[in-house]
């Protein structure tokens, strides 16, 4: 056996001379028969992908045929080289804090020359690996799902989920569930989980839950009266609130401007969540019509009257087709003095609209229809002073005739009027007339005898007193004359 180890080497070293001899032939170019990655604690297969978290250690594994120098380019740039023969090599690294899929390119070269790779170089081959430095999507789900606003009404009820796309989860979503019960204007909530990386993710859902409905009041302007009505257009308008989630809806003010015996304006206010407040509302109501009057009586409107045919005070009637009369109508005006007067009839109706009507009448003094004859004696006429003693009684004695007809009824005498003058020559009322005195007097009489009605007149006790004492029939006629006592 020694003797072949022997004519081996004679035979590789008789070869070794022989190609000395001549020109070297080209090396051939090497090639990457296999590559892949391993790593250690915080990367994970799957599939036969490695994935790895940042600051993990990661080794690249190339096998070879016979290579100097195998180079890595791509996503890392790495290079070794070996003695001839190599056909192993490792290249470690750390992942980086990059996300998602890594390619390195991998090519075998059969020399190498101060430290590069040179010479022939085989087919590069495409290795990848995932760098995963991203946790779990961690997501809510709401029961019942809130409203387009954002608000429930109600409890709600919080289910979490959680999915990793790249290797997994390890451990999550921590809580699976929770609930919200009390009101809130928005509660945060959270949950997470742990991929098989030990990547963390977390989610976080914002829960608004409103209980309560909002508020609502409607109101009118002008405010009514106190009957509860208006004379002109009203406008109702809505004031609504809401101490949580804020009012969504509320009605538009609207106004009214027609007549009405009540129409009813309503609404309700709406707030985020959805609750809805109690309906309001406000009962309008609208006259703007004058009610009508009128005055009842024999009053004229632009007539003349005297004392005698005067009518009485007339009274009202009034009506009202809506809201009707507030009280009575009035009247007021209504005068005997001499003069013109106006009477006016007035009335008000439930919503304050006021009517009134009038009437214009003039009292004028006393014109007679009848014709006054006398006084006869013993009274004297023709602006004589007649002295009496005072305490006297005096017979008036005088005819009334209609035309040419002589009246003797008693009760065509109205009395006596008496006025004080002053006792000058011309008997001139000096300090004008003072009050009137009438006497309707039971002692009226005619005297189918003479034809004449007498009416006795007791004279004052005062001396040295003037009189004007006239007799006054009921159409307005008198006669008077003069009186002084002694």
């Amino acid at each position: 056996m020694i003797h072949l180890i022997r004519r081996s080497r004679a035979v590789l070293l008789a070869a070794l001379v022989a190609a000395s001899l001549v020109t070297p032939p080209a090396a051939a170019a090497s090639t990457v028969v296999n590559a892949f990655f391993m790593g250690g604690a915080g990367t994970v297969t799957v599939n036969g992908k490695l994935y790895a978290r940042s600051g993990q250690a990661v080794t690249l594994i190339v096998f070879t045929d016979a290579a100097r120098c195998v180079e890595v380019t791509g996503a890392l740039e790495m290079r070794k080289t070996g003695l001839a023969g190599t056909t192993t090599w490792s290249f470690p690294f750390i992942a980086g804090s990059a996300n998602g899929l890594r390619e390195l390119q991998v090519t075998a070269w059969s020399d190498e020359a101060a430290g590069l790779c040179a010479g022939t170089a085989g087919a590069t081959v495409t290795v990848s690996y995932v760098q995963d430095n991203v946790g779990p999507v961690v997501t809510a789900a709401l029961t019942p799902a809130a409203n387009a606003a954002g608000w429930n009404q109600g409890d709600v009820a919080i289910a979490w989920s959680a999915l990793d796309a790249g290797v997994g989860l390890q451990a999550g979503p921590t809580p699976g569930s929770a609930t919200q019960t009390d009101e809130t204007g928005g509660t945060i909530h959270t949950a997470t989980a742990t991929d098989r990386l030990g990547n963390l993710g977390s989610g976080e859902v914002t829960v608004r839950l409103d209980r309560t409905a909002p508020s609502a009041t409607a109101s009118q302007d002008p405010a009514p009266n106190a009957a509860g009505w208006n004379r002109t257009a009203v406008t109702v308008s809505f004031d609504c609130a809401d101490g949580l989630s804020e009012v969504a809806t509320c009605p538009e003010a609207t106004t009214l401007t027609g007549e009405t015996a009540g129409e009813v304006v309503a609404g309700h206010a709406v707030d985020l969540a959805g609750n809805a407040s109690e309906p309001t509302s406000v009962t309008v109501r609208i006259d703007g019509t004058a009610p009508e009057v009128s005055l009842v009586g024999g009053l004229a409107d632009g007539a003349t009257y005297d004392p005698g045919s005067l009518p009485a005070a007339p009274t009202c009637s009034a009506s009202d087709g809506l809201s009707g009369i507030d009280g009575d109508c009035t009247v007021d005006g209504y005068a005997t003095e001499l003069g013109t007067h106006t009477v006016t009839a007035t009335v008000r109706d439930r919503a304050g609209n006021d009517a009134s009507v009038s009437a214009r009448y003039t009292v004028i003094e006393p014109v007679s229809r009848w014709t006054l004859e006398g006084f006869y004696r013993p009274v004297e006429m023709g602006g004589t002073v007649n002295v009496v003693r005072g305490g006297s009684t005096v017979p008036l004695k005088f005819e009334v005739f209609d035309g040419t007809t002589e009246l003797t009824s008693t009760d065509v005498v109205e009395g006596l009027r008496v006025e004080d003058v002053a006792c000058a020559s011309s008997l001139a009322a000096e300090a004008g007339p003072v009050a009137w005195t009438v006497t309707v007097t039971a002692d009226v009489r005619y005297d189918h005898a003479t034809g004449r009605f007498e009416v006795p007149w007791l004279s004052p006790r005062t001396a040295g007193a003037c009189y004007l004492v006239t007799v006054a029939t009921t159409d307005g006629g008198t006669l008077s004359a003069t009186f002084r006592t002694r």
